[in-house]
């Protein structure tokens, strides 16, 4: 992570760093797992406070996971009506979910590959010039 904050922090299209994507669709949420996000969590932020951190999460993840919380943007990769289920469902995730969190943002982000919509969430509320690049 180091190297890659290093090596893109002025690239002008890098708008998060990823810290990382579906990690407990093969493993539980541990106290490592956990340890190790938020040393990943702080170092991106200690080499690049312009930016926010993101995780994408599978759906099969707790809604109340402590996962969910360390990275400032937490997004659901949500499979309804393409890997199983209906698309509808997509919307009934994100319905349960703001009912349990009603303070996290919710945002509908398009994926590229197809036409499934999906939201993605924050942990805390990120402010435009959180969102800036500007240059060290």
């Amino acid at each position: 992570m180091r190297e890659l904050i290093t090596q893109s922090y002025n690239h002008p299209s890098i708008i998060c760093w990823g810290l990382s994507n579906e990690i407990t669709a093969s493993s539980q949420v541990t106290e490592e797992l956990m340890d190790n996000h938020r040393e990943l969590n702080e170092l991106c932020h200690s080499l690049d406070s312009t930016r926010p951190t993101a995780m994408a999460h599978a759906f099969m993840l707790e809604k109340d996971s402590p996962l969910i919380p360390v990275a400032d943007i937490a997004g659901y990769n949500l499979y309804f009506g393409w890997y199983l289920g209906e698309l509808e469902q997509n919307d009934r995730f994100f319905d349960e979910y703001h009912k349990l969190f009603p303070d996290r943002v919710r945002t509908r982000i398009s994926a590229s590959m197809q036409s499934i919509p999906c939201r993605a969430t924050t942990a805390r509320n990120i402010s435009a010039s959180t969102m800036s690049t500007s240059r060290r």
